[in-house]
């Protein structure tokens, strides 16, 4: 059974492990429903009063939960400033600033990896998080919500914003002032503004196509996702490049 993300956190990363007992027989964690075998260092099923996420917990009923759960849910960094993550078997990187979500996307890390995005103060989404096995199609952690994308789909919705603005847009629609040169036609700031289509297209975008121009272009981007396209906003940032492992 591959590990969870709090059972690759554990394994791989020097965090503060905690446990209380080792499980007397065979069983799973309650939290993430990473197994645990007979003799396993690990933790008692107790949670506190404040818990709120029952909902998301693998098993109300196991008797243990994981070195790795207990551990991550006793470190509050993973509430706060590790809470907007991509996790690996090597190293923990930061994903919450624009550019740094840009290169994961682009370049999604060798599998198994997790991605995680904190949307609120002392959210639990780290052990929410689903481990990703395949880099051409993977999940994000997005607090209580989870996106999908499909990679391809998204590199080519990259290359087909590159196309159109490699244009001359200004000169196409007749206007004299040039729009942004990282003027996007199909990007969300926000998952809600996508999955809702809001503001779908820039007003050159609708002038482009009334022309009938780059049609095909925009046909990969009518057929993204609202995951995808809240994606793609990120990929078209500026400056990208890999950040710097964070120092547990």
């Amino acid at each position: 059974m591959p590990l969870t993300v709090s059972q690759m956190i554990a394994k791989y990363h020097p965090i503060n492990l905690v446990s209380s007992t080792n499980a007397e027989h065979d069983s799973h964690c309650g939290i993430c429903g990473g197994s645990i075998k007979d003799g396993d260092v690990c933790d008692e099923m107790v949670l506190t009063k404040t818990f709120t996420n029952q909902n998301d917990l693998a098993d109300m009923s196991a008797p243990y939960r994981c070195v790795g759960c207990a551990s991550i849910m006793a470190d509050g960094r993973f509430q706060m400033q590790l809470s907007s993550v991509v996790i690996t078997q090597q190293a923990i990187y930061p994903f919450a600033k624009k550019v740094d979500r840009g290169f994961f996307l682009i370049n999604p890390p060798e599998p198994p990896f997790a991605m995680v995005i904190g949307v609120s103060k002392q959210q639990h989404v780290v052990w929410r998080s689903p481990i990703n096995l395949n880099s051409r199609r993977f999940q994000i952690q997005l607090g209580d919500d989870r996106a999908a994308i499909r990679h391809s789909r998204l590199m080519e919705a990259v290359s087909a914003v590159k196309s159109i603005h490699a244009c001359d847009i200004a000169e196409t629609i007749g206007k004299k002032n040039k729009v942004k040169k990282n003027a996007s036609p199909f990007t969300f700031s926000d998952m809600k503004s996508a999955r809702s289509r809001q503001n779908e297209w820039a007003w050159w975008a609708f002038l482009l196509r009334q022309e009938g121009k780059h049609d095909a272009e925009f046909k990969v981007l009518d057929e993204l996702t609202a995951d995808e396209a809240w994606a793609l906003d990120f990929c078209l940032a500026d400056d990208i490049k890999k950040p710097e492992p964070i120092s547990l």
